[in-house]
């Protein structure tokens, strides 16, 4: 599932969860990291997607 912020208080709940998960170092949570660099257009873009199941996600 993914989430854009025109959901704005579900957004901002798992933004939260996400932004404390990786300052702990996501222990505990199952979670996987992808990371795209694309060059164009006189910019570097870096997209990085970090998943996580479901379940890992407290009551929201």
């Amino acid at each position: 599932m993914s989430l854009k912020d025109n959901h704005a208080t579900l957004h901002q709940q798992v933004k939260n969860w996400f932004e404390i998960a990786q300052s702990n170092g996501f222990k505990d949570v199952d979670v996987s990291m992808s990371q795209r660099i694309e060059k164009g257009h006189h910019r570097i873009e870096n997209h990085q997607v970090y998943t996580v199941p479901v379940s890992q996600l407290p009551a929201l």
